[in-house]
């Protein structure tokens, strides 16, 4: 019996001394200090203050009061939350400052918890937005339809608040925005903005882009632009290749200065003058329309009735069909396709007749009455000598071996040295020429870099006075 009395008497007598106390619930709220740091004065900026559950069952929370220490620019406006278990909830308060200058408030949060008013302290600056977008003109150039052209404006940033860029308003919807946005752009940075314009059609367009940002007493100058505007437009974008037509309805080609309406047209299947004919006027255009152009061996792309299909007419004085031969069968020796008759002047060597390639041979392969021209050993300059002679410029008269050398920056004697003997060449080797100051280039001892030797009656160091 006493075995089983003992624990009853024992928890009587703790029972008398035990004293049961309420257990509530705990949170914590942080930061402790939140430093908003500098927003644009009118801005508004968001911070959040983090409550964590401690311990407990959830918390409530009943209030929070902002006490601002200088105006009322911090503020709470939102929902109260709860506090779940073993989780968290936020408080977002805004901060719209309305005068320049530093300014704190205290926070209380008030709640059902152990600690049911908790304070934390927030701070922030307010300073002035300063920034430029440029340029104040924007042209896309020229854009064809249904393309895309692309173009850039830029924010600089030239306060100590950062600024966001938040969008692009344009009074065109062909006009859009490609950087994503929001863009933050940091105090003394700058950003870049990419515009795109979609053309509907090639007529001239004029439109405007204004950026927004979150400050809200800062006021950025709106951006013209512009688009297949050749009339007003940057020439360098109308005229790429600087042939004096703008690309604009007249040039065809604007990548191309050889192309542009006026143009001479030459054989290389491209419509050098723009008229819409490719080649006309050329050894490879058919003038007379009767299919045969110079180059398939029509000898009078003037005459529809003369080609190398035509019937000869052996009574009318005329080579009809652009054999070589008039009026009649002539011989055609070297079998070339060209008799005496047909302007061969040497027919019993195949290589010449008329349109033959000149070669370097010491003959007129061409039969055009001029020996080698456009080859190496024809004197192209009329100089007296060809390449094969030795002239290092053959369409430069002035210059060949034994030419007189001029201070021109060129080897005017084609001997591999250049102006050597004139003002420009250091012919002492002292490093100084006579242009260069050089009093006497054929004593290496005298040059403006010298030491002058005094009692010698030289002035070693060119300067006008002998020591």
């Amino acid at each position: 019996m006493t075995r089983h009395l003992l624990p009853v008497l024992l928890l009587a007598a703790c029972q008398n001394d035990f004293q049961v106390s309420e257990f509530k619930s705990e949170i914590e709220v942080t930061p402790q200090v939140s430093d908003v740091g500098i927003v644009a004065l009118g801005s508004t900026t968001t911070l959040s203050l983090l409550l964590l559950h401690m311990s407990g069952s959830e918390v409530d929370i009943n209030g929070v009061d902002v006490m601002n220490v200088d105006g009322s620019w911090f503020s709470f406006s939102g929902d109260l939350p709860t506090v779940p278990k073993d989780d968290s909830a936020t408080i977002e308060l805004e901060y719209t400052p309305e005068e320049l200058g530093y300014h704190w408030a205290e926070v209380t949060v008030y709640s059902d918890s152990k600690d049911s008013e908790i304070t934390v302290l927030v701070r922030g600056a307010s300073a002035q937005a300063y920034a430029s977008v440029y340029p104040p003109l924007v042209d896309f150039g020229p854009v064809a339809t249904s393309s895309i052209g692309a173009a850039e404006v830029y924010l600089a940033n030239q306060g100590e608040v950062s600024l966001s860029i938040t969008g692009v308003d344009f009074d065109s919807g062909l006009f859009e925005v490609t950087t994503a946005l929001p863009l933050l752009v940091a105090g003394g940075e700058q950003a870049t903005v990419e515009l795109s314009y979609t053309a509907a059609n090639e007529l001239a367009i004029m439109g405007t882009a204004h950026l927004n940002v979150d400050a809200a007493d800062l006021l950025l100058d709106t951006v013209d632009l512009r688009a297949n505007d050749c009339e007003n437009g940057d020439a360098t974008l109308y005229d790429q290749d600087g042939d004096g037509f703008a690309v604009c309805g007249t040039d065809c080609d604007d990548g191309d200065a050889s192309v542009h309406p006026g143009a001479s047209e030459v054989y290389d299947e491209v419509d050098q003058d723009c008229d819409g004919i490719v080649d006309e006027g050329t050894e490879g255009y058919d003038d007379d329309g009767d299919g045969y152009t110079e180059l398939d061996g029509d000898c009078n792309d003037g005459d529809a009735l003369v080609s190398p299909g035509a019937a000869e007419d052996y009574s009318n004085g005329i080579d009809d069909d652009c054999d070589g031969g008039v009026d009649s069968n002539f011989a055609d020796n070297d079998g070339d396709g060209y008799a005496v008759e047909g302007g061969d002047c040497d027919d019993n060597d195949a290589t010449v007749h008329p349109g033959a390639p000149e070669i370097v041979d010491s003959a007129d392969n061409d039969c055009d009455g001029i020996i080698d021209e456009g080859t190496s050993a024809y004197d192209d300059d009329g100089d007296g000598y060809s390449e094969t002679d030795s002239d290092c410029d053959d369409s430069d008269a002035s210059t060949y071996p034994g030419a007189a050398e001029v201070a021109d920056w060129a080897d005017n004697d084609c001997d591999g040295d250049v102006d050597e003997g004139t003002s420009y060449a250091d012919d002492d080797g002292d490093g100084y020429t006579e242009t260069g100051g050089d009093c006497d280039d054929a004593d290496a001892s005298v040059s403006p870099g010298a030491y002058d030797t005094v009692g010698d009656g030289i002035d070693n160091d060119c300067d006008g006075v002998i020591e």
